[in-house]
């Protein structure tokens, strides 16, 4: 298939999303292209915003515009409970479900030996720092995936 080189490489920028094949990029990027000028700004002004205004939190690692997210700063969260999870797309999931009051803290990833994610690639040290300097912290939730990586990260965690 013959396509203009400008086409071709949104194609292939939206290909690399998880979940998103050749055919979601292409209707992705026609989307876009039909789109008026000022919305397709927009749209690139909030990717850009994206990774110029989000940061980690410094005590948990979820996102965040500020030094803390919303979450840490929160007086009203129970700072006994932490709950360990992977990623940023975890701590939304467990908040959406409006059951946990407690804290997080993000991973960024998983024990993979075969993926090559290793100890120093998680964020496991910060965790380990955190429980020791808390007086608060009583209960630490690993809620990681049960599969092979999963439960190798909970079992070496615990």
């Amino acid at each position: 298939m013959n396509v203009a080189e400008p086409l071709q490489a949104a194609i292939e920028e939206f290909a690399k999303f998880p979940g998103v094949g050749k055919k979601t990029a292409l209707r992705l990027a026609l989307h876009l292209l039909n789109r008026d000028e000022r919305a397709v700004e927009r749209f690139a002004e909030t990717m850009i915003g994206l990774k110029a205004k989000l940061r980690r939190c410094v005590e948990c690692h979820n996102v965040s515009v500020e030094e803390r997210c919303a979450i840490c700063a929160s007086p009203k969260r129970d700072r006994s409970a932490v709950c360990v999870v992977e990623d940023v797309a975890d701590v939304l999931a467990v908040e959406r479900s409006n059951e946990f009051h407690g804290l997080y803290h993000v991973l960024g990833g998983v024990l993979s030996p075969l993926g090559g994610v290793g100890y120093d690639d998680i964020r496991a040290d910060e965790l380990i720092a955190r429980v020791e300097a808390s007086d608060e912290i009583r209960e630490v939730i690993l809620a990681l995936d049960a599969d092979a990586e999963g439960e190798t990260t909970a079992l070496y965690l615990a």
